[in-house]
Parts: structure tokens; C-alpha cells; sequence
């Protein structure tokens, strides 16, 4: 824009007002857009959810969920009623 509005020996507002910059910066703006929504690299990964059966193993070895871990606690008596279903299964 600056570089524009010195080579037109125009003020850079003016040069903001222009079309050819108006739309110069339209088309790098949606290309900013579109690399953000398409960006593949790193980034953080989501934490990977504990299993049922994973927190009653647990359990069994002394490692309880928090007493406030309303999740933790939901986890460890499904992990214990797939355990008894899977014993029950096998008789």
C-alpha cells in the first residue's frame, strides 16, 4: 500500500480508497483465511480419554479416581459392570 501510494505520489489513505488496493486486499485476506482453515502442521493434540475398563484395571491395582471426578467415578462403575458382564459371559 505504502509502496502504491508512493509510486501514484498519492497519500496512503487515498491509496487505501483505491479499488486496486481495496481489492489487493481482499484477495490476501481471504488467502490469509483459506491457510488458517487448511493448516495441517502441529498444533496441540487432544488428551486422550481414559476407558472404562482402563480405570476399573486401575482401580484394581489401588489407583482410585478423585472423589470429585463425577466423570472418573461414571467411568470406573462402567468399567466394573463391563468386567462383571464380560465374567458373566463366560460361565
Amino acid at each position: 500500500v505504502i509502496d502504491y501510494a508512493k509510486n501514484k505520489n498519492i497519500s496512503i489513505g487515498e491509496a487505501l480508497k483505491s479499488n486496486m488496493i481495496k481489492s489487493f486486499l481482499s484477495t490476501q485476506n481471504e488467502e490469509r483465511k483459506t491457510a488458517l482453515a487448511t493448516s495441517t502442521g502441529g498444533g496441540q493434540k487432544g488428551q486422550e480419554k481414559e476407558t472404562p475398563e482402563a480405570t476399573y484395571h486401575k482401580a484394581q491395582e489401588g489407583k482410585l479416581p478423585d472423589e470429585n471426578d463425577d466423570k472418573g467415578i461414571e467411568r470406573l462403575v462402567d468399567g466394573e459392570w463391563d468386567a462383571q458382564a464380560k465374567k458373566a459371559s463366560r460361565r
